[in-house]
């Protein structure tokens, strides 16, 4: 059984924070970084691992403008290391939108996506690390890891993430290595690294020789040179996904009921929290700690002590980890919908319907009126949702599940899907350049015995059902017919199916959870 458990967590990937966990022990590297100029200089620190990287031209695809400033920031999975989700500083695309540019990769299984300063960070088993311009999607570098790479975190110069069983800190502008440390075991989350860059934070399973588990940690590492600052023993479970740090406190669950708190100084446990099974990774509020669960209830935990300050069950799976701005936590979950919940006494506020499987996390965006929450689906749709009324302001239908939470910067939004492909989406007022809405990506053909199935028995195939809740909508034109003749049609009861309409949504990590898992 502890063999299984160990099986596990090497796949594990909670909640919308890829945790990049591979099943290969580390090896002596060799890792190659490409940019398009081979002109970078090596900057090495005394960690320093083995590495043999070289540089090698890689041109763009397409020639398109650089951009002239700065497109704002979402470092980090959660875009901060409370992992809230909330940029009230950042503004989205008004809509309608399109995309400016797609990017694809040989693989799938994207991490979350960060961005700084004019770069997207995407990291995928089959191409590693890579930095693309954020305005043209041209790659600036690329660096293959060991093993899978984590969600990326960026503060100041430096990149941080982890493979199977190693963190390491990366040049931002060159993606050259500059320290890294293994821990001893499996890397069983995505890096978190403080705002002020001081300190990384990274969960791991141990095993003996035998490869049988032999016990779980959390790790706080000098994030200057990698070296060890504490290492504290998770008992009696696991922690996968994303952990979380506000103040003083670092948290994350894991797949065997509990939830762990943390001294983020001295590594002393503050309070252990016995919730359902799967917990997701956490966003740190104020004065709570708000999580989900497989079972299908979200929580709301006193920072201090753990204590339940409110509980609300949604009645399905809860995958991905909740987002809190303003007073509000938004949450998905597997049977399409978004649900907002007053932060003081989880009081319901609204409830958006997606249609079909929301299993990224929510971003919000804006302040006051210009709130927006912005949410994937499985079935393809990026939604924004208006922050105070829960109703859609715009969506857009993209041909594969969207796999990343989306992050929206300076008027762009960038979301990855689970065939590989990274997008920018933008105002439709905004020309992309020539080409730029071609993706490169190997594309992965649905199987034939799987093209024409009809979960909801309607007599309309699958791929063509933009609302399997209202059999009066079933394709894009009855949708646009809707809206155009009656203005309340996505108002009151018909809002989830007319907005099913347009798509669908994310996730990967989870559902092979069944199989293998997260």
């Amino acid at each position: 059984m502890a063999s299984l458990h160990s099986r596990r967590a090497v796949l594990a990937l909670a909640v919308s924070g890829y945790t990049g966990v591979g099943a290969a022990a580390a090896t002596p590297s060799n890792r190659t970084t490409t940019r398009p100029s081979a002109t970078n200089g090596t900057s090495t620190a005394n960690r320093t691992s083995t590495s043999n990287r070289t540089s090698t031209s890689d041109p763009p695809e397409t020639t398109v403008s650089e951009p002239t400033e700065p497109i704002g920031t979402h470092p980090m999975f959660g875009g901060d290391p409370a992992r809230t989700g909330a940029a009230p500083d950042e503004r989205g695309p008004r809509g309608p939108v399109t995309v400016q540019w797609c990017v694809g990769s040989g693989g799938h299984r994207l991490t979350p996506l960060a961005v700084a300063d004019g770069t997207v960070f995407s990291g995928s088993p089959s191409d590693g690390l890579r930095a693309l311009d954020a305005t043209s999607g041209r790659t600036q570098w690329q660096t293959r890891l060991d093993g899978h790479p984590s969600a990326p975190s960026v503060v100041g110069d430096r990149l941080y993430t982890a493979d199977d069983r190693t963190i390491y800190a990366l040049g931002r502008e060159s993606g050259r290595e500059l320290w890294s440390t293994t821990l001893g075991g499996h890397v069983s989350t995505s890096t978190l690294v403080t705002a002020e860059g001081e300190t990384v934070f990274a969960a791991s399973i141990d095993e003996d020789e035998s490869g049988e588990r032999a016990g779980a940690h959390v790790h706080a590492l000098d994030a200057r040179d990698g070296a060890a600052k504490w290492r504290a023993p998770i008992d009696g479970g696991t922690i996968f996904g994303s952990l979380a740090v506000r103040d003083r406190l670092v948290c994350g669950g894991g797949a065997r009921h509990y939830f762990y708190a943390f001294d983020a100084r001295t590594g002393d446990r503050r309070w252990r929290a016995d919730l359902g099974d799967h917990a997701t990774s956490p966003a740190i509020g104020q004065e709570s700690v708000f999580v989900g669960d497989e079972p299908g209830t979200v929580y709301a935990l006193d920072r201090s002590d753990g204590t339940e300050r409110w509980t609300y069950e949604v009645g399905t799976e809860v995958r991905s980890s909740p987002a809190v701005s303003n007073g509000t936590v938004y949450v998905s979950t597997t049977d399409g919908y978004l649900y907002a919940f007053d932060v003081a006494s989880g009081t319901r506020r609204w409830r958006f319907d997606g249609g079909r499987r929301l299993t990224t996390s929510p971003t919000v965006v804006g302040t006051g009126d210009d709130e927006v929450v912005y949410v994937g689906s499985d079935q393809g749709n990026v939604f924004a949702v208006d922050a105070a009324r829960g109703t859609r302001r715009w969506s857009i239908q993209l041909s594969g599940a969207v796999e990343t939470p989306p992050v929206v910067v300076d008027g762009y939004v960038f979301v990855g899907d689970r065939e590989g492909r990274v997008r920018a989406l933008v105002d439709e007022s905004t020309s992309p350049p020539a080409g730029a809405r071609t993706c490169d990506a190997p594309r992965t053909e649905t199987p034939a015995r799987n093209r024409d199935e009809d979960d909801d028995g309607d007599g309309v195939a699958d791929r063509n059902d933009y609302a399997p809740r209202d059999p009066s909508v079933q394709r894009r034109a009855d949708v646009d017919t809707a809206e155009r003749n009656d203005p309340g049609f996505l108002s009151g009861i018909g809002v989830g199916a007319a907005l099913t309409l347009l798509g669908v949504g994310s996730g990967w990590w989870l559902r092979s959870r069944d199989g293998e898992e997260s």
